[in-house]
C-alpha cells in the first residue's frame, strides 16, 4: 500500500491477482493484469506425439505445500480404484518432510502405494508431461499456475480446481475441466471421464495446447510489459512537457 502511492502501475500476474489487489483497496485506475507466460520451446515436440501412444497416467507437477491439495487427488484416485480404474499417478515436486510424510502415509492407507510415485524434484518436466495423457492441478488457491499452462502446452488433457487463477486459464469442457476445490467425487468423475473416453481427452489436450501457445507464451507476456513501459514513458514525457 505504501508503494502504491509512489508507483505508476501495479501489475498482477493474473486477473485473479488483480481482483485480489483491488479487494485490498489499491487504486483501480493503476491496477492491471499481465498474465505470466511460459517458455514454449521445450514443448515443441508435443505436436508430433500421438496421444494414443502416451501412457494413460496422471501427472501433477506442484511443490508439496499447504497451498497445493495433493490429498484430494489421492482420495479421488482411491475412489477410482473402487470403480475398477487404477491409473498410475506421478507426483513431481519437492517439499518439506512435514508435507511429504503425511501424503506418503495417506497413499499407503488408501492402498495406493503401487500406483503413486513421489518423484521429488525432476529436471525433465516437459518430457514427463508429454509422455502422459492427463495432468491435474488440485489446489486451494493460485496466482498464475505455470505448471498448469505447461501441461496444456505439452498436450495433456488438464483438470484444475475451480479457484481464481485456474478458472481464467481453463474454459471448462473446451480446453480442460474445472472441478470444485476439495471435491473428491467431482475430481474422480472428471478423471474417469477422461480415462474412459481418450478421444475426448485428446480433444481437450489439443485445444489446451493451442490456448497455451496463443495466450500464455513468454513472448506475449514480454509484449505486455513492453507496451506498459512505453505507455508510462509517454505519460511521463507528456507531463514533463506540460
Amino acid at each position: 500500500r505504501w508503494l502504491a502511492k509512489r508507483t505508476d502501475r501495479i501489475v498482477g500476474c493474473s486477473e485473479g491477482v488483480r481482483l485480489a489487489l483491488l479487494a485490498q483497496g489499491l487504486p483501480s485506475d493503476r491496477v492491471m493484469a499481465i498474465a505470466n507466460g511460459i517458455r514454449v520451446e521445450p514443448f515443441a515436440e508435443a505436436e508430433a506425439i500421438n496421444f494414443a501412444n502416451r501412457s494413460p497416467a496422471i501427472v501433477m507437477v506442484a511443490r508439496l505445500s499447504q497451498q497445493k491439495d495433493h490429498a484430494t487427488l489421492l482420495h479421488a484416485l482411491a475412489l477410482l480404484t473402487k470403480r475398477g480404474i487404477a491409473p498410475a499417478l506421478h507426483l513431481a515436486g519437492a517439499g518439506k518432510s512435514r508435507h511429504l510424510a503425511p501424503l506418503v502415509a495417506l497413499a499407503a492407507s488408501l492402498g495406493l502405494q503401487n500406483q503413486v510415485k513421489f518423484l521429488g524434484v525432476i529436471r525433465n518436466v516437459p518430457e514427463l508431461l508429454m509422455q502422459n495423457q492427463i495432468s491435474v492441478l488440485s489446489t486451494h488457491h493460485e496466482g498464475m499456475p505455470l505448471a498448469l499452462i505447461e501441461a496444456m502446452a505439452a498436450g495433456c488433457a488438464v483438470i484444475g480446481s475451480d479457484v481464481p487463477g485456474v478458472r481464467e486459464i481453463i474454459d471448462d469442457g473446451v480446453d480442460g475441466i474445472l472441478v470444485g476445490a476439495k471435491n473428491v467425487h467431482a475430481l474422480a468423475d472428471a478423471l474417469e471421464r477422461l480415462l474412459r473416453a481418450p478421444a475426448y481427452a485428446e480433444k481437450l489436450g489439443r485445444a489446451g495446447r493451442e490456448k497455451a501457445l496463443r495466450e500464455f507464451s513468454r513472448e506475449r507476456m514480454n509484449a505486455g510489459y513492453e507496451k506498459l513501459f512505453i505507455e508510462i514513458t509517454r505519460q511521463r514525457s507528456n507531463r514533463a512537457d506540460d
